[in-house]
């Protein structure tokens, strides 16, 4: 149970005399953070509408409001017509210091008017033992596994049948087959992926899973196409006018190289993704802690996704980022008077949960 301060604030709509009765102040009136501040609103006259309440803001000690309201009740206390009871519950993470009243508003229907009332200040008492958790582990289910365990064995075999493939359009010599083959099955393997992650949170038991399932499907995605855009620029180049006339030998030979090398490149997302099943299946969960150190240390460290801004760690090198949904991350180190550093952090292929670096002056 919070601890209730009374505290009187008189409002006058027209006569300021009627404030002088006021006599708190910060000194003499505190509140611990995560408790509650019982305060009096006295109009000097009633308000005769169905449709009315009372509005109260206060700032904080750092000159924020962050939509500090307290409730009013349209119910006046007992004996006292135009006396109305409210609250105020102090966030339990607020900081120590003093809190304003910035003001009082009088809502009637869809009009409001804001009224006169001397300053009033109180006092938060920070609290000390507020701890908040380091790291969360959101683990996989059963039926979750199986779902991962089905699309890993899919993939497996899908990459065969490409590398078949491939192998079949290079003797043929249809490279510009193997390149629409190509985006083909890309596209195909993006609508796939959407349906996996869709079926992935039906089955979670857990709404807490939903932004780190998000974060490993979109990272997978994020896989997928950029080779798709791979595929459809060398379909755009191939149908573009050629300028100079190339022997025939030597431009068959060159498509096929270029057709072997998309190959390759499309086959790695391919990868990638079995891999990425596999590896949440192996630690039967979504999201990995990341130990950052840096020489010197004291370094600021942010971490993004690709396509991301990048979200700063509470705690500056040698530190744990904590849980990571597993995706491909950039890790930044910024030191004043040292180079900003940038490294990618690929936890699928990176057995350590380790990444360092050395700063550059």
């Amino acid at each position: 149970m919070g601890k209730h301060l009374g505290l009187l604030l008189l409002v006058a709509g027209a006569a300021l005399t009627a404030q002088e009765s006021v006599t708190l102040s910060a000194d003499d009136t505190q509140v611990k953070a995560g408790q509650v501040l019982n305060y009096t609103v006295i109009l000097d006259r009633t308000v005769d509408a169905p449709d009315w309440g009372i509005g109260t803001t206060f700032t904080t000690a750092e000159g924020q409001d962050y939509g500090m309201s307290g409730n009013c009740s349209v119910t006046p206390v007992p004996a006292a017509s135009t006396a109305y009871p409210c609250s105020l519950r102090v966030p339990s993470s607020a900081l120590g210091g003093v809190w304003t009243l910035k003001g009082i508003r009088v809502y009637i229907g869809t009009k409001s008017v804001d009224l006169h009332v001397k300053p009033f200040s109180f006092r938060v008492l920070a609290n000390p033992n507020l701890v908040f958790p380091t790291s969360a582990e959101l683990t996989v289910n059963l039926s979750q596994e199986q779902l991962l365990r089905r699309e890993a064995n899919r993939l497996e075999e899908q990459i065969a049948k490409l590398r078949s493939s491939v192998a079949g359009y290079d003797q043929a010599g249809a490279n510009d087959k193997l390149t629409d083959a190509l985006r083909t099955s890309v596209k195909e393997e993006i609508e796939v992926l959407g349906a996996t992650e869709a079926e992935f949170l039906k089955l979670a038991t857990a709404t807490t899973q939903t932004p780190a399932t998000q974060a490993f499907f979109s990272d997978l995605r994020t896989n997928y196409e950029a080779v798709l855009s791979l595929t459809e620029k060398r379909s755009s180049a191939r149908n573009a006018p050629e300028v100079f006339l190339e022997v025939a030998e030597r431009k068959d030979r060159v498509r096929r190289d270029e057709s072997m090398l998309l190959a390759l490149a499309v086959l790695r997302p391919f990868e990638q993704n079995e891999l990425a099943y596999k590896v949440v299946l192996d630690t039967g969960s979504l999201v990995f802690d990341l130990e950052a150190n840096s020489i010197p240390p004291g370094a600021t460290v942010s971490y993004y996704r690709r396509g991301d801004a990048p979200r700063q760690n509470p705690s500056p090198t040698n530190s744990t980022i904590h849980s990571l949904p597993y995706a491909i991350w950039h890790i930044r180190f910024q030191k004043q008077g040292y180079q900003v550093e940038d490294r990618e952090y690929d936890p699928f292929r990176e057995p350590n949960r380790v990444i360092a670096v050395e700063l550059r002056r």
